[in-house]
Order: C-alpha cells, then structure tokens, then sequence
C-alpha cells in the first residue's frame, strides 16, 4: 500500500499513524474471530456433553409408578 498517499489525504495523520492504525485494526478483527471460533466449538462442546447428560439420565433406572386405579376400580391386591 502506499501509506503516505493515504496520509495526504488524512488531516493530521502520518504514514507511520495510518500504517499502525491499519494493522491494529486487522489484528483485532483476526483476534475477534479467533474468540469467536473458540466460543463456538466451546458452546458445541457444551451442548454435545448436555445432551450426553441427559441420555444418562433418561437411560438410568427410574423407579416405576404404580398404575392409577379408577374410581371402583379393584386391583389384584388386596387393599386391607
């Protein structure tokens, strides 16, 4: 690029201000994509180990309910 064209048409900045700027600028765009990324495969990492959790959860034993009687109805026990 030819920062002292740029400089000259930029009221009080230099060549070495208008480079710096440039690449400060594309550096922190790169570092904000790179956070970005980072926190979409964390969210991913989350949601798979959620997910894994839950299909635990779902494939431990829980206690059966007993059937709900109707009204007048009798079951097979005895209800003394």
């Amino acid at each position: 690029m030819q920062w002292a064209e740029i400089a000259k048409r930029i009221v009080g900045r230099n060549e070495s201000s208008v480079k710096n700027r440039w690449y400060n600028v594309r550096t922190s765009k790169k570092k904000a994509e790179q956070k970005k990324k980072k926190k979409t495969k964390k969210r991913q990492l989350e949601e798979a180990l959620e997910v894994e959790h839950e299909e635990e959860l779902l494939d431990s034993k829980v206690p059966a309910l007993s059937p709900v009687k109707k009204k007048g109805e009798v079951s097979n026990v005895s209800d003394v």
